[in-house]
C-alpha cells in the first residue's frame, strides 16, 4: 500500500503499527462507490486520510472524528479555504490526537483534490447545509483561543 509508507515513516514504531493496522482493518471499506463524490474518492484513496480519520471519517485513535461539528483548532465552522489550507499544510502537532497529519496527508494533491477533500468533510458535519464560505455562528466562539494553523477537529 504505497500511501501508508509516507505517512507511517513520519510516525514513532508504536504510532506507526496502530497506523498500519487501522490501515489494514480498513482496507476492505476504503473503496468508495463508483458514484462517491470525489472528494469522498480522494479521502478514502490516495489522499490517505482514511489511514488516520477512519474510511468513514469517523476517527481512530491516531485521528478526530471529522463528522461531527466540534472544530477543534478553530473558535467556529471553518470555510471551505481554510479547510483547504489545513489539508495543504499538514497538521505536525495535533492538538487532542497523538499523529501528526502531514501535508496533503503524504500524499501529492493538486489544489482541485484539495479543494474537494475540504468539501466533502466539510459536507459531513452537522453544518452541512449552510452555504460554503459562509460558516454558521458557533456557540462556543469566544470561548477560548483559535488555533488556525492545523486541520486536527
Amino acid at each position: 500500500m504505497r500511501t501508508s509508507t509516507t505517512t507511517l515513516a513520519i510516525l514513532p514504531p508504536p504510532l506507526a503499527a496502530a497506523a498500519a493496522v487501522a490501515a489494514l482493518t480498513a482496507m476492505a471499506a476504503m473503496t468508495p462507490p463508483q458514484d462517491a463524490d470525489p472528494g469522498e474518492a480522494i479521502f478514502r484513496g490516495r489522499g490517505n486520510c482514511f489511514t488516520c480519520h477512519a474510511p468513514t471519517a469517523t476517527g481512530t485513535p491516531l485521528g478526530p472524528d471529522l463528522t461531527d461539528d466540534v472544530w477543534t483548532n478553530f473558535d467556529r465552522r471553518p470555510t471551505r479555504a481554510e479547510v483547504s489550507a489545513l489539508v495543504k499544510a499538514g497538521v505536525p502537532v495535533p492538538r487532542e490526537h497523538p499523529a501528526p497529519m502531514p501535508p496533503m496527508g503524504g500524499g501529492r494533491l493538486s489544489a482541485e483534490e484539495i479543494d474537494q477533500v475540504a468539501a466533502w468533510v466539510l459536507s459531513l458535519s452537522a453544518g452541512a447545509s449552510d452555504s460554503p464560505g459562509d460558516p454558521p455562528a458557533d456557540p462556543r466562539a469566544g470561548q477560548g483561543p483559535a488555533v488556525s494553523s492545523s486541520w486536527s477537529r
